[in-house]
């Protein structure tokens, strides 16, 4: 689909030996003025696309019909092939231990969020305490970047790739105006989402291998849960998701494992959790006072039962509600919390009753969110009875969000369309008249 003209995006699948389309997916900005010819020096007119970084848009789904030749065919769903010969990856971006970024194809990220402090040498930093990216605008072939750096805007990502299992995102925060003759753009950020195998601790080589940078609205994380996940741990918000096998069912590391699992660290309670109240009440007058609560919006002829916080929920830093649905059945529940232990190890995949069923974690973007959810997917190994649960991290915060379905008769037990539901909830969390 494309959302703005002269934008196309389109799913690819493992086109790229170098890693540039390494998650399926690609953008092609195409620089389109008034509607007209396309530019046939990089469009393939014969369908052939022989030369690097030459496509063409077949207007047939096995991409032997004709070739799309117009806008029109683009904009009108014409256009239901991609074929591309995809431009191989220069990973062109080298790290700048002084900070200075003078240089084209340099970068750096500072823990402090005014960029003057020191610079981040450490991958550990990278991945925890990043908060601003300076970045050249200009690659080390001298090629401007200007414009794709101009165009992003809060809430958009950044990627920071050395490695196939050796990356982090970044949500973009702020974007602060570019000095007139800076060399570089700054960016506020925050990491989201990152892997480790392959530069697990200690400062980065002086001689770092060259990084990738990679900007966009939202990147694929399919690859990066389920059954998909199956060479190295990742990290999404606060929870941490790690193939099958590694962990055993006690939750320790099975010996002999070789991907790393990173221990999760406590960060110290903030004011807000410290003054979560014991209360054990079915008053939603008194429960809209809890801290971190939020108000789910829930199917017609579901009620409200009861709320526990503190002590009364196991010492919980937030507030576990239950809600009833018809004949009164529990139908889900939904805690909101402080994620003061992170991030939190877990299997992505496993299979139950003999290996005849299977259940998988994923993580998704939920109201913009880092999330992971839990169900069991359709086919032969499908678990109509699998719990289906949805964990929510809201940055601003510091909390966690868990919906979790509890009804097989209500449709909320199994797989995808009780996964829906679930979601569902779980983004009402986060609607008005709730808090932004």
């Amino acid at each position: 689909s494309w959302a703005d003209f002269g934008t196309v995006a389109v799913a690819l699948d493992g086109l790229s030996a170098s890693g540039r389309y390494r998650y399926g997916d690609a953008v092609l900005l195409l620089d389109l003025p008034d509607p007209g010819p396309f530019p046939y020096d990089t469009y393939g007119l014969t369908g052939e696309v022989a030369t690097p970084g030459s496509y063409a848009f077949f207007a047939a789904p096995d991409s032997v019909g004709p070739v799309v030749t117009t806008y029109e065919g683009l904009r009108d769903g014409s256009a239901v092939v991609l074929r591309i010969n995809p431009v191989e990856d220069d990973d062109s971006y080298q790290f700048d231990v002084t900070g200075a970024v003078a240089e084209p194809g340099e970068f750096a990220f500072f823990a402090a969020p005014d960029s003057v402090g020191p610079v981040i040498t450490t991958y550990e930093g990278l991945r925890r305490d990043a908060a601003v990216l300076r970045i050249h605008a200009s690659d080390a072939d001298g090629v401007s970047r200007a414009n794709l750096y101009g165009a992003v805007a809060a809430g958009h990502l950044f990627e920071w790739e050395q490695a196939e299992d050796c990356f982090v995102r970044y949500r973009v925060t702020d974007v602060p105006a570019a000095a007139e003759t800076a060399p570089y753009r700054e960016f506020a950020v925050r990491p989201e989402t990152y892997a480790f195998q392959s530069c697990q601790a200690g400062d980065l080589p002086a001689e770092a291998p060259p990084a990738a940078f990679t900007t966009a609205h939202e990147l694929p994380l399919e690859h990066l849960g389920g059954t998909q996940l199956t060479g190295f741990a990742v990290v999404h918000g606060v929870r941490q998701l790690l193939p099958d096998g590694v962990l055993l069912p006690n939750g320790e590391v099975a010996p002999g494992a070789t991907i790393a699992v990173e221990s999760p660290r406590t960060r110290a309670l903030t004011p807000l959790a410290s003054s979560v109240p014991h209360v054990f009440t079915s008053d939603l007058a008194e429960v809209r006072k809890l801290p971190y609560w939020r108000e789910p919006t829930v199917p017609a002829g579901w009620r409200f039962a009861s709320v526990r916080s503190g002590e009364y929920a196991g010492g919980l830093d937030g507030y576990l509600a239950s809600y009833i649905g018809p004949a009164d059945q529990l139908a889900v529940t939904i805690m909101g919390a402080y994620a003061s232990l992170l991030p939190m190890p877990a299997a992505a995949s496993w299979t139950v009753n003999d290996g005849n069923q299977l259940i998988v974690r994923e993580f998704r973007m939920i109201a913009g969110r880092p999330a992971a959810v839990t169900y069991s997917p359709l086919g032969p190994k499908h678990h109509q009875g699998a719990n289906t649960k949805v964990e929510v991290y809201d940055a601003a915060t510091g909390a966690g969000y868990v919906v979790h379905g509890r009804s097989g008769s209500l449709g909320l037990l199994g797989g995808p369309d009780a996964l829906r539901k679930i979601v569902a909830i779980a983004r009402s969390l986060f609607a008005s008249p709730n808090a932004p």
